[in-house]
């Protein structure tokens, strides 16, 4: 039995995998997602592979802009 795709995804901003598809955290409030469509499930696994699945996953532009989102936001928030 082959191990399910989706156990191999680590970026934080994945939110879920439909056939073909991966959808990701959206880059700001206008926003309701990020989807990433690919030709077949087998590309579509082949970037989990190379991306989502791996510390890679820091060169995807999708990573980048939301960790930035992230950074700034908490450079921008009051200290507790």
């Amino acid at each position: 039995m082959s191990e399910r795709i989706e156990v191999k995804i680590r970026c934080p901003f994945f939110t879920s995998l439909i056939p073909r598809r991966i959808n990701c955290e959206k880059l700001n409030d206008d926003m309701k997602a990020v989807s990433l469509f690919f030709d077949s499930n087998k590309k579509r696994d082949e970037y989990i592979g190379n991306f989502c699945g791996s510390e890679c996953m820091k060169s995807c532009p999708i990573y980048q802009i939301n960790e930035e989102k992230y950074i700034e936001e908490e450079k921008n928030s009051p200290d507790l």
